[in-house]
């Protein structure tokens, strides 16, 4: 099949989970023997990764003038500029499919121009864009936003408008789905939870998980990997480490963001706690390695929680809160689920896994729940409804 894939962003711009996501998929469709071609609103040089085709249309820079970002607001979901752009690539291209994630910078009016060339659209749901502006769900004070404003209303009722030209609608987590079938999103699709999906190697990850359970220290390290935000949970966790008193436990963030001065200083009231910058690639390797518990105190409605399972894969058990599509990801043989903004409970999650006996266990059934997290299933998922 011929796959033409759209995302906002793509490699090297890698904002988070979902351009991972997205890379993940173009290259193992790739891998199978697909065309594939990535189009995306970004600016980059480079223009192929991996076997993948990558257009971009330079749409987003990093010093867009005020008037430029509201232009952009209101031709969003009616690009007329964008539209002879993306009519002239898709009649070069000659996708059989077309599979949109996130459509800011790039426009919604594609679902609309491939319902008119009779080609085939799956979008896979990243975020909230479609129900909120900001695409989190969150109010200015950084709390889950209950009624929106009127801007959101319009909004929604916008975004809506070009819904009907999706074929099928995927989502990573069943919340996220619910949550849009309850605005009376996507009306004329077939609805589908896809999980998001890691490649990992099984004998590698039996290695690593053998060299864990040889571990005998009673040194836990606690591992925060994200953006320094509000909605992350970062004040949370920190604030709920520094009530657990012992001293055979650390605590390591990694990441940028707002927050990054917090978390500075941070380290210098409590010592056990260390800020390790963002990290990536093998970095980023060699802190998943060396930690022993992953946690995910996010308190937005993440659509998935890519780095809960990021965290499976290198056998650690972890603590997150229940909320969004984290909470589908969650098992108590492996993780250990806690309330939003619980300083107590959290703590107590923190000093049940202080404990090195008590990790092994967690760490020990992380293996048999990784399995649905294969990006070759996810893949073959993908495959099966592009061919519906």
């Amino acid at each position: 099949m011929n796959i033409l894939i759209v995302n906002a962003f793509y490699y090297p711009n890698m904002q988070g989970g979902t351009e991972q996501s997205v890379k993940l998929l173009a290259e193992g469709l790739k891998k199978k023997g697909h065309e594939v071609v990535v189009l995306t609103g970004d600016n980059s040089e480079i223009n192929e990764e991996n076997g993948v085709k990558i257009i971009r249309f330079n749409l987003k820079t990093s010093k867009d003038s005020l008037l430029k970002k509201v232009s952009r607001k209101i031709l969003e979901f009616n690009n007329i500029v964008i539209s002879n752009k993306l009519n002239s690539i898709i009649d070069e291209i000659k996708p059989d499919i077309i599979h949109t994630n996130n459509l800011f910078y790039i426009s919604t009016i594609i679902w609309k121009i491939a319902k008119e060339k009779d080609i085939k659209v799956v979008h896979t749901l990243r975020d909230y864009w479609g129900v909120c502006p900001k695409t989190t769900l969150l109010n200015s004070s950084g709390n889950i936003c209950v009624k929106g404003k009127a801007i959101c209303n319009i909004h929604r009722y916008n975004y809506k408008l070009n819904t009907k030209y999706v074929d099928i609608v995927t989502s990573p987590s069943k919340f996220t789905l619910d949550l849009h079938k309850k605005n009376n999103m996507f009306e004329n699709a077939r609805k589908i939870v896809i999980p998001n999906a890691i490649d990992f190697d099984i004998s590698n990850r039996e290695k690593l998980l053998h060299e864990r359970l040889e571990r005998n220290d009673n040194n836990i390290t606690f591992l925060f990997i994200g953006t320094l935000d509000t909605h992350k949970g970062v004040e949370f966790l920190i604030e709920s480490f520094k009530q657990v008193k012992l001293d055979n436990i650390r605590l390591n963030i990694c990441g940028d963001g707002p927050l990054k001065k917090y978390v500075k200083e941070s380290t210098k009231i409590d010592k056990r706690i260390n800020y390790l910058g963002k990290v990536l690639k093998d970095k980023k390797e060699e802190v998943l390695v060396s930690s022993d518990v992953m946690v995910v105190p996010s308190i937005w409605y993440e659509p998935f929680g890519r780095v809960v399972i990021e965290g499976y894969k290198y056998a650690l058990p972890v603590i997150a809160c229940k909320i969004g599509g984290i909470e589908e990801l969650l098992n108590e043989e492996i993780s250990i689920g806690i309330n939003v903004n619980d300083e107590n409970d959290l703590g107590n999650a923190i000093l049940k896994l202080s404990d090195r006996v008590t990790v092994k266990k967690y760490m020990n059934n992380t293996g048999k729940y990784l399995a649905q997290y294969d990006i070759n299933k996810q893949i073959d998922s993908f495959i099966n409804i592009y061919k519906e």
